[in-house]
């Protein structure tokens, strides 16, 4: 009992600071240091394997957005392993239509 309710905490934890990552980095993307993306960057990082949700809106705007979708795919390259997996989970499916042609 006390591991499910460990792995709930530590789900809620990873959220909370991933979202406030998130909501900083979106207030600093205004200064000129880039550290607004870094904090978007790392927030996201944080709540996508935790929240399927989250894994829902970046693989919608994946897919609205292929330039955003191909950097993404670069990226997922030269990142580390870990970090590679994440963005593996955001990858845009195919349809069963386009999987038939």
């Amino acid at each position: 009992m006390k591991r499910f309710k460990h792995k709930h905490l530590t789900r809620g934890l990873y959220k909370i600071g991933g979202f406030t990552l998130i909501t900083a980095g979106c207030v600093l993307t205004a200064t000129p240091l880039p550290m607004g993306l870094i904090m978007i960057a790392t927030g996201a990082a944080a709540v996508i394997p935790v929240s399927a949700k989250a894994r829902r809106i970046v693989r919608a705007s994946r897919r609205h957005f292929s330039l955003w979708d191909k950097a993404l795919g670069r990226v997922t390259l030269i990142v580390p392993e870990r970090m590679g997996r994440i963005l593996t989970m955001t990858a845009p499916r195919k349809s069963k239509i386009m999987e038939q042609i």
